[in-house]
């Protein structure tokens, strides 16, 4: 799930300013301007999601995952269909909470694994993650390249179906706690 998260994040970064360049006519002051609106609300989506969610409301980490990922598959499809410009805007609004998802992540896998395989787990997944720019970064140029013209937002449906199936993971990790209530209700908590 993590490896999947990272692995959007380094292609997407790659061809998202020669698209928003390409269909909406945008200079790199657009795209800075964006991506700093896209920066402030992922860390205001965060930290309310954090502290208001799970501090005051006690979501589970599972719960704010799901959330997390939801959010994002609803970012990435609504970039993938966006026809004007405002529609960027709209999904940075719907990507809220998509900063949670990561650290959720590294919660469920740091209370569900053994504390003597934790060290395994997060080398082999910084290994992945070392790796996935090189396969990432051409896989979303090219999957760009092919759909330019009769689709170029493709490659963010690409990333909203990844995101997606995570997202369905994540749904039998939550099925998982529901079913062995006795066992995961304190772990995942």
């Amino acid at each position: 799930m993590l490896f999947c998260m990272r692995k959007i994040l380094d292609g997407i970064v790659g061809v998202f300013y020669l698209f928003v360049r390409e269909k909406f006519q945008w200079s790199i002051r657009d795209y800075t301007f964006y991506e700093t609106i896209s920066h402030v609300v992922l860390l205001i989506g965060s930290v309310i999601g954090f502290l208001i969610l799970r501090k005051f409301f006690h979501l589970s980490v599972v719960t704010l995952a799901l959330l997390a990922f939801a959010s994002e598959v609803l970012r990435s499809f609504v970039q993938g269909i966006a026809s004007e410009p405002w529609h960027l805007y709209l999904a940075i609004a719907l990507g809220f909470f998509k900063g949670m998802g990561g650290p959720m992540c590294r919660t469920i896998i740091s209370n569900i694994i053994p504390a003597t395989d934790l060290g395994k787990i997060f080398s082999i997944k910084n290994i992945l993650q070392s790796l996935a720019p090189f396969v990432a970064a051409p896989l979303y140029a090219e999957i760009y390249k092919a759909s330019l013209i009769t689709f170029p937002g493709l490659f963010n449906i690409v990333s909203a179906m990844l995101y997606l199936i995570a997202f369905i993971f994540l749904i039998f990790v939550y099925r998982f706690k529901v079913i062995y209530k006795e066992h995961y209700e304190e772990v995942l908590k």
